[in-house]
C-alpha cells in the first residue's frame, strides 16, 4: 500500500533517548575502593546509582530526584553535590570523588553510653557508730541507721542515742522510702527528706512527698550546654580532641560533615583543639575558645521538683514533730546554650514566697545570675534580691556576689533567733602560679537587720616543695561588733611513705605538729600523733584497726594537764544471701559476690584486694558507688586445679544503698593423663595429634605417650593419627583420684586402615 504525501506538509521526527545502560562496575569512593561491585545505569555520560549503594557510602540524597526501575531506586548522580566521576570501560571501574558536603552528616558524643543498674539482691543493713568518753565522767553515745533493699529501692531509718541531763535519750531522725528511675532520671521519696536547693533560700527538712529530677543517676551525664565542635573530612580520617592541651577523645571518622556535642569540658573558660589526620598524614587543626557555666542548662533540658507535707521541729532533739504543712515546687529551664530561667514557689498557712531565677553566660567574659523573690507571712511582705558574676580561667578565678534582703523576708521554716542578714556581699579569687604554686583570696561583709556588721578576710598561699611535700602560707581577719582577730601562721606537710605523712603549723597563736599512718584499704592499723602549744597545750595519741568488721579506734588525750580517753567503733551488719555478716558499714552501695563451694578467694575492687570469700563461697564487698561501672575480679590462682572458671572479672553498677549481685560461676573439671601406646605396643611419637570423639579439641602427645586431658566428662573414645594410619582407644573411667594417670592402652586401628594394609 502505497500512500501519497501532501508536498506542503512539514515532516514529524520522533527524539527517543537512547535507552539506559546496565552495568556493574568497581567504585572508588574519594580514593577508597569499595570491596562490592555495585549496579550502574549508563546513558551518555549521566550515570545512575541505587539509592541502597549510596546509602552504603554515606551519600545523603533526596527523594524528589529518584527514579524507580525495576523496583530499585536509582538516583542521578549529577544531582549530588561536588561530583566528579571518572570512568574506565576497559577495567569497568568508575572512580568517584564527592564534595565533603555530600556525606551525611556525623553526630559524635564523647562520653559512655547511658548506665542502667545491674540484678541487684535483697539486703537488710544495720550501720552503727559508737562512742564512748572518759573525762570527768564517762558517757556513752552512738548513731544507728537500718535499712533495706532491693531493685524496688530503699527504705531507711536513722536514731541518735546521747546522754541528756543524767540519762540516755533516743531521738529519730529520718525515716524514708526512696526510689530512683535511672533511666528517666527521676528520684520519688516519700518520709523525711529536705527541700530542693534554691538561689534564695535554704533548704529546709520536713515530712512528706518529693518527686523530681535526679541527674545524679546517670553520673556521665552532661546537664549544661557545652560549645559545638563542627567540621568535614573528604575521607576517612582520625581526630583527636584536646581540651588545654590534654587529649580528651580520639577515635576513627567517616566521610562527611561532623560535629562533635556534650564534650565533657570543666567549669569555666579553656580552650579545644581539633585535629583531623587524614589517610596521608595531612593534619587539620582547628582551635576555638570556650566558656562553658555548670549553672545552666542544655537547651531543652528541664530540672524541676515537687514537694508536699509538713514542716520538722525540733530536729536531733524530739522524733514526731512537725508543723505547718505545705506545697512547694520548682522549674528550670534550659532556653538556649547561653541562657538558663528558673522559678520556685511555696504555700503555706504560715508563708507564700515566689521567686524567679536567671543564668546566663556572656562569652568570652564569664557568666552571670539574677534572683529575686517575695515573700508574705508573720512578720508582712519581704523581698530578696541577688546577683552574682563570675569568671573561671585557667590561670584565675573571680566571683563576686551581692544579696539584699529587706528585715521582713521570711524563708520557710527559718526560726529567727537574732536579727537576720540584710545584705551579704562576697568575694572570692584565684591565681594559679604554676611551679610557682596558688594564691587564694576571699571577702564576706555581712550586715544585720540591728546595724550590726562583720566582715571576714582571709589568704593562702600553696606551694609544691617537690618531693618534701608542700607548704601553706596563710591570714585570718575578722572584724565584728565585738571584737577583731587577725591569725596567720605556716603549714607545712610531708609525705613519709605510701600511707604516712607528717604535718607542722606555727601561727602567731602557738604551734602545732602531727605524724599519721593511715590503715590499709582491706585491713591493717594506723595511728595520729599529735601535740599542741598555745592558748590550750594538748596531747593526743591515736591507735586504729581495721578490718572486715569495721573500724576501731582508741583515743588518749591531756589538756592542759587533764587526761581523757575516748573509744570510738563504725562497722554494721549485712544479712544478705541468706546470711548475717558482720562488715563495716554499707555507705553508698555494696556487693554481693558469690563463687559457689570456693573458699578464700581473693576479691579485688579496681584492682584493689577488698576481701576473700568465706566457707561458702561468698563475699560482702563494700564501698561501692551507686550508678557507676564498679570493676569486680577474683584470682583464679585461689581456685583448684580442677576448677575452671567462665570469667574471672566483671562490672557491676549497684543501685543507691543496694547490693549489686555478682556471682563467679565455676566448673568442676576432671583433667587426667592418659597413655597411649601404637598397636605394636611401642610409645606414640611425641606431638602426635589426638582427637576426643567427634569434638573438635586436640590434644598432643608428650614424651613417654603421655597425653593430658584437661576434663575426663562425657569422653568415650580417644583417636590418634599415627605413620600406620588412624586408630582410637576407650580408656577407662572408674577412678576419683584428682589428676589420675590412666593406661596405658594400645591403640586399636580403625576397620579401613586394616582392610587397606
Amino acid at each position: 500500500m502505497t500512500v501519497d504525501a501532501d508536498p506542503t506538509d512539514v515532516p514529524f521526527v520522533a527524539l527517543v533517548p537512547p535507552p539506559r545502560e546496565a552495568m556493574f562496575l568497581s567504585a572508588t569512593i574519594n580514593g577508597t575502593p569499595d570491596e562490592t561491585s555495585r549496579l550502574f545505569l549508563r546513558r551518555g555520560d549521566r550515570f545512575w546509582a541505587r539509592s541502597t549503594d549510596l546509602d552504603a557510602w554515606g551519600i545523603a540524597w533526596t527523594d524528589t530526584s529518584a527514579e524507580t526501575i525495576d523496583g530499585d531506586r536509582f538516583v542521578p548522580l549529577d544531582d549530588l553535590p561536588g561530583l566528579e566521576a571518572r570512568i574506565d570501560a576497559q577495567n569497568q571501574a568508575i572512580d568517584l570523588r564527592f564534595a565533603a558536603r555530600a556525606f551525611r552528616p556525623t553526630r559524635l558524643e564523647v562520653g559512655s553510653e547511658p548506665i542502667r543498674p545491674t540484678d541487684g539482691t535483697f539486703a537488710a543493713f544495720l550501720n552503727y557508730d559508737v562512742a564512748i568518753t572518759r573525762d570527768r565522767e564517762t558517757q556513752a553515745a552512738a548513731y544507728v541507721e537500718a535499712g533495706v533493699s532491693d531493685d524496688w529501692g530503699l527504705a531507711s531509718t536513722t536514731l541518735s542515742v546521747t546522754p541528756f541531763q543524767g540519762r540516755t535519750r533516743a531521738v529519730r531522725l529520718d525515716s524514708y522510702i526512696l526510689r530512683d528511675d535511672p533511666e528517666s532520671m527521676t528520684r520519688l521519696m516519700v518520709g523525711d527528706t529536705v527541700t530542693a536547693p534554691s538561689t534564695w533560700a535554704g533548704q529546709v527538712r520536713y515530712g512528706g512527698v518529693r518527686f523530681g529530677s535526679q541527674f545524679s543517676l546517670q553520673p556521665d551525664f552532661i546537664s549544661f550546654p557545652t560549645p559545638v565542635i563542627a567540621g568535614s573530612a573528604a575521607v576517612p580520617s582520625q581526630v583527636d580532641i584536646l581540651v588545654n592541651s590534654a587529649l580528651l577523645y580520639r577515635g576513627e571518622l567517616n566521610r562527611g560533615p561532623f560535629s562533635f556535642d556534650n564534650l565533657p569540658l570543666v567549669s569555666g573558660s579553656g580552650e579545644v583543639e581539633l585535629h583531623v589526620r587524614d589517610m596521608l598524614g595531612v593534619d587539620h587543626a582547628l582551635r576555638t575558645n570556650y566558656y562553658v557555666s555548670r549553672a545552666l542548662l542544655r537547651p531543652g533540658l528541664a530540672d524541676w521538683s515537687i514537694e508536699a507535707g509538713a514542716l520538722r521541729h525540733a530536729y536531733g532533739l524530739q522524733s514526731f514533730t512537725y508543723g505547718a504543712g505545705f506545697l512547694a515546687g520548682s522549674y528550670r529551664r534550659g532556653i538556649t546554650r547561653w541562657l538558663s530561667l528558673g522559678t520556685r514557689s511555696y504555700l503555706s498557712s504560715d508563708t507564700q514566697l515566689a521567686g524567679g531565677d536567671v543564668s546566663l553566660v556572656l562569652a568570652p567574659f564569664g557568666e552571670l545570675s539574677l534572683a529575686s523573690a517575695i515573700t508574705t507571712g508573720r512578720q508582712g511582705t519581704g523581698w530578696r534580691y541577688r546577683a552574682e558574676a563570675r569568671r573561671i580561667a585557667r590561670d584565675w578565678s573571680l566571683a563576686v556576689s551581692l544579696e539584699r534582703s529587706s528585715p521582713d523576708f521570711e524563708e520557710p521554716g527559718t526560726l529567727r533567733y537574732q536579727a537576720p542578714v540584710t545584705r551579704e556581699l562576697q568575694m572570692t579569687a584565684g591565681l594559679d602560679l604554676g611551679t610557682a604554686g596558688s594564691l587564694g583570696l576571699s571577702y564576706t561583709d555581712l550586715v544585720r537587720a540591728d546595724g550590726t556588721q562583720a566582715r571576714v578576710a582571709s589568704a593562702n598561699y600553696n606551694v609544691a616543695l617537690g618531693p618534701l611535700g608542700y607548704a601553706s602560707l596563710f591570714a585570718l581577719a575578722t572584724d565584728d561588733s565585738r571584737r577583731s582577730d587577725v591569725i596567720a601562721g605556716l603549714g607545712i606537710t610531708i609525705p613519709l611513705g605510701r600511707r604516712a605523712s607528717g604535718y607542722a603549723q606555727a601561727d602567731n597563736r602557738g604551734v602545732r605538729a602531727e605524724a599519721r599512718l593511715a590503715p590499709p584499704t582491706d585491713r591493717g592499723l594506723g595511728y595520729r600523733l599529735a601535740i599542741e602549744r598555745g592558748p590550750i597545750d594538748r596531747e593526743q595519741g591515736e591507735l586504729l584497726l581495721r578490718d572486715e568488721s569495721g573500724d576501731y579506734v582508741v583515743q588518749a588525750s591531756r589538756t592542759d594537764g587533764r587526761l581523757a580517753g575516748r573509744f570510738l567503733a563504725n562497722g554494721g551488719l549485712v544479712l544478705t544471701g541468706g546470711q548475717l555478716r558482720l562488715r563495716r558499714r554499707v555507705g553508698e552501695a555494696i556487693a554481693l559476690v558469690s563463687v559457689p563451694g570456693q573458699a578464700n578467694v581473693r576479691i579485688y575492687s579496681e584492682n584493689r584486694l577488698v576481701a576473700r570469700t568465706d566457707s561458702d563461697g561468698t563475699a560482702v564487698i563494700p564501698g561501692l558507688i551507686p550508678y557507676v561501672n564498679n570493676h569486680l575480679s577474683i584470682s583464679a590462682e585461689d581456685l583448684p586445679m580442677n576448677v575452671t572458671l567462665d570469667r574471672t572479672a566483671m562490672t557491676v553498677v549497684p543501685r543507691e544503698r543496694g547490693a549489686a549481685a555478682a556471682r563467679f560461676d565455676t566448673r568442676q573439671a576432671r583433667p587426667a593423663t592418659i597413655i597411649i601406646l601404637m598397636p605394636d605396643g611401642t610409645p606414640l611419637m611425641p606431638g602426635t595429634r589426638v582427637t576426643s570423639g567427634d569434638s573438635e579439641s586436640a590434644y598432643f602427645s608428650g614424651y613417654d605417650s603421655e597425653v593430658f586431658v584437661p576434663d575426663l566428662t562425657g569422653l568415650d573414645r580417644l583417636s590418634a593419627q599415627t605413620p600406620s594410619g588412624a586408630c582410637s582407644v576407650r580408656p577407662v573411667i572408674a577412678t576419683t583420684d584428682t589428676l589420675p594417670v590412666l593406661g596405658p592402652y594400645r591403640c586399636t586401628l580403625s576397620r579401613e586402615t586394616r582392610h587397606a594394609l
